[in-house]
């Protein structure tokens, strides 16, 4: 852990104050600047800075850890006004962009900078909705150049651990790689899914749980969304070309009636989703359209004691309740059950 722990964060939005809020919480001294001065006045009200900049140049002057907290297509451009001798002589230099080869060209001039990407995030953007837990459990992703030292390692390590995050070191281009498909590439998807639906009569009316769950990032700010899918455009291309093979593969598999080799897919599909969590059961409760209902489940869920994996609520568009599904470890759905029928709640068998 790094004796002096002070950061100075460049960019105020989402990101940016979200970690200024984990790791003042986490005993931080953190330094915060926005070209929009009103951003960062907002993360300094609510407590993610100990004080805020008026330039850049200020916010950095004695900061033993800077993070580019900027829209992936400005990073670029705040790392070429970044210059080694008006830094501290052991400041570190790293970034959240989601996109990483350019980024790393573009600070070959500094002596200690690692790449970064928090692989979370949220529908929103401006400082408001940050959240200092926004971190916990997630993948930090680190590049690492050549000449890194092990204490710029260890300082952005000790920023990612007390963001509640692990760090996981890859190169630019096999990052860049993945998250084109993993990340990018499902935001284009919900884009052309969510235009399909709105030109196919009652489609819309009639979506439920798993076009919802398809198309949730469709919510994301566009203006975000354009900027980095325009930054890593080359190798989300890639992966829209990929994805079209596959549909076209699957289209054949459908056109000559092969329920074998489609069964076949749909099963390896479904184990591969499988091993992205731990192994959990479902529980799923009724609840009626009237105050009280998500008090009752929570009175059951203090009463059973279960750990709750993940939770969603499919809501009925015309009102009437809705289903509330409660993922918990396998061997706690009877003593979920039977406390959520004490509470007075229908489950569902």
């Amino acid at each position: 852990m790094p004796d002096v722990r002070n950061a100075a964060i460049l960019g105020t939005g989402l990101i940016g104050t979200s970690i200024a809020l984990g790791l003042s919480d986490a005993g931080w001294d953190v330094v915060g600047w926005d070209p929009d001065p009103a951003h960062a006045a907002e993360g300094r009200a609510r407590g993610a800075f100990s004080s805020t900049a008026g330039t850049m140049a200020e916010a950095v002057g004695d900061a033993k850890l800077i993070v580019l907290a900027a829209p992936g297509s400005v990073i670029p451009t705040l790392l070429g006004a970044l210059h080694q001798e008006e830094l501290a002589p052991d400041a570190v230099v790293t970034d959240v962009a989601s996109v990483k080869a350019s980024v790393m060209d573009a600070a070959s001039h500094l002596k200690s900078f690692i790449g970064g990407h928090p692989m979370a995030g949220r529908e929103m953007s401006g400082p408001e909705p940050a959240t200092g837990a926004l971190f916990k459990g997630a993948a930090w992703v680190l590049v690492a150049s050549d000449e890194s030292t092990t204490p710029a390692r260890e300082m952005v390590e000790s920023m990612v651990e007390d963001l509640g995050a692990f760090p996981v070191y890859v190169s630019a281009d096999e990052h860049d790689a993945a998250v084109a498909m993993i990340s990018h590439l499902p935001h284009a998807l919900a884009a052309a899914l969510i235009a399909s639906a709105s030109e196919t009569p009652s489609a819309i009316h009639l979506a439920a749980g798993s076009f919802r769950d398809l198309t949730r990032v469709a919510l994301s700010e566009p203006d975000a969304w354009t900027d980095i899918l325009r930054t890593n455009r080359t190798a989300v291309a890639h992966s829209i070309d990929d994805l079209v093979e596959r549909l076209a593969s699957f289209k054949e598999l459908l056109l000559h009636d092969d329920p074998d080799v489609l069964v076949e897919r749909l099963s390896l599909a479904r184990e591969t989703r499988q091993r992205l969590s731990p192994p959990v059961a479902l529980v799923r409760v009724a609840l009626s359209d009237r105050p009280g209902e998500l008090g009752k489940v929570g009175s059951a869920l203090q009463a059973s004691q279960v750990d709750i994996r993940d939770l969603q609520l499919r809501h009925q568009e015309h009102g009437g309740g809705g289903i509330l599904s409660l993922s918990v470890r396998i061997g706690e759905t009877d003593v979920l059950t039977d406390a959520l029928v004490d509470a007075g709640l229908e489950v569902l068998i």
